[in-house]
């Protein structure tokens, strides 16, 4: 009954330590060339280093993976 108690405090733990916002650092904006840009809408900011980019097939929302 113990090793539940403390398996369940552990998993409480790990939850609540994930669902802390951590704050961005170091954030920088990636803009296209003026001459690529057809319709400028937004800048979007994004990490430090934007590897790659995923838009929806309905073009609601645009996904970027960050390595840094």
């Amino acid at each position: 009954m113990r090793k539940y108690f403390l398996f369940g405090i552990l998993i409480l733990l790990i939850i609540v330590g994930c669902n802390k916002e951590q704050p961005q650092k170091d954030v920088e904006s990636k803009q296209l060339p003026k001459e690529k840009v057809q319709n400028e809408e937004k800048t979007i900011k994004v990490g430090k280093g934007p590897d790659a980019l995923f838009l929806t097939p309905d073009e609601k929302f645009l996904y970027v993976a960050n390595v840094e």
